[in-house]
């Protein structure tokens, strides 16, 4: 009895602490279709998923300027600004800065955002609907969807071993070798 409840423990343990197999979107698994993200842009105008799929690959990346890890993980998507001008990556990026960013909150996004001279869109996820509807718990957080607008792969918050993965299978989406770098 005592031996099964060693491998019960140890099988949970595994199963929650592997960042791989702990599912950090709670509505969202890979092979889905990922539901529409459109939203207002951080410039005002409109931001429509559907004009960034059918591509070899697309990412959407949740983010906010509080958290520490979220200008990385931008930087590193600015790296693949070739592919985004060849029209082989298409990137949307979700602000979930606040459930009602204020004023100056929108205005410090906007001037993050300038500053790094991002070659995507931010959609200002107000009241926070996107977020809560794929049950992100972790920021920074992406998806890969591969040509045909399915998950392909999940990356829970920017940690070293997960972020080296999602960024090499990125790669291969789009044929390439090495993993692009941050600008």
């Amino acid at each position: 009895m005592n031996r099964v409840r060693w491998w019960l423990g140890w099988s949970l343990l595994v199963l929650f602490a592997s960042p791989g197999l702990a599912s950090g979107f709670s509505r969202l698994m890979v092979g889905m279709e990922l539901e529409s993200i459109d939203g207002e842009g951080i410039d005002g105008g409109s931001v429509r998923l559907r004009d960034h799929l059918g591509k070899r690959a697309t990412v959407v990346l949740f983010w906010a300027s509080w958290s520490d890890n979220s200008l990385p993980a931008l930087r590193r998507l600015a790296g693949y600004s070739e592919a985004i001008a060849a029209g082989d990556l298409g990137v949307v990026t979700v602000n979930v800065e606040a459930q009602a960013p204020t004023a100056e909150e929108r205005a410090r996004v906007a001037a993050l955002v300038a500053s790094e001279h991002l070659p995507f869109p931010v959609v200002m996820d107000l009241g926070l609907a996107r977020f809560s509807r794929f049950g992100v718990v972790a920021v920074p957080s992406a998806v890969v969807l591969g040509k045909e607008g399915r998950v392909a792969e999940l990356l829970i918050g920017y940690p070293l071993v997960g972020r080296d993965g999602f960024f090499r299978h990125l790669d291969e989406l789009l044929g390439k070798g090495a993993p692009a770098r941050p600008p």
